[in-house]
């Protein structure tokens, strides 16, 4: 059947990824329905779609070798499973060097797609707080900085959690521990999903 479209009655309300447009197919007067979703996931190619960001100004400390989670983690649900979040990480980091072994401290992204469990996607080997060269019992004297930029293809478009995890290298340097977060500066993440 023809289409009338005059123009004349507006949508009065937001449009959603369920929404359907008419469009000609390949300028051949074939009409086709297509989603919003679609044509939001074709116009955002290179282009930032969303933006989820949070901030924590409690702190973790973790005195062994096993990584364990912090409380900087933040969910981002991609339009389509194309698209690539870029996770920024800004934080407070402090290392203690306990008796006998000069020790290193690691800071951790790790990633939870669905609800799978969370694994390792970033950081154990490149990425880490370190103190080499001090002698054992030193302490930071001042929280260090420390920010972390990785670009992420979850090939998902289910909900998907990143959280910053912490570990030690040494197990035998006793009364070591390395510490995220300070109440005198928060600790931010920020997600955002890359069209394709």
């Amino acid at each position: 059947a023809d289409l009338d479209i005059d123009g004349a009655t507006d949508i009065g309300a937001a449009i959603v990824d369920a929404d359907l447009f008419i469009v000609d197919d390949g300028a051949g007067g074939t009409n086709r329905k297509v989603t919003a979703s679609r044509i939001k996931t074709y116009a955002g190619g290179g282009k930032v779609l969303q933006v989820q960001s949070a901030k924590f100004s409690s702190e973790t400390t973790v005195t062994s070798t096993t990584a364990t989670a912090t409380e900087i983690t933040d969910q981002i649900t991609c339009s389509a499973d194309d698209s690539k979040v870029l996770v920024l990480v800004s934080m407070a980091a402090k290392m203690y060097e306990g008796s006998g072994t000069a020790n290193t401290g690691r800071i951790i992204l790790y990633r939870d797609i669905d609800s799978a469990g969370y694994g390792a996607i970033y950081g154990d080997e490149t990425a880490y707080v370190s103190v080499g060269g001090w002698d054992a019992g030193t302490e930071v004297s001042t929280i260090q900085p420390f920010c972390l930029a990785y670009l992420d293809s979850p090939a998902s478009d289910a909900a998907v959690d990143y959280k910053i995890y912490i570990r030690l290298d040494v197990s035998s340097a006793s009364g070591s521990n390395i510490t995220t977060g300070s109440s005198n500066m928060d600790s931010t993440i920020t997600l955002m999903e890359i069209g394709a």
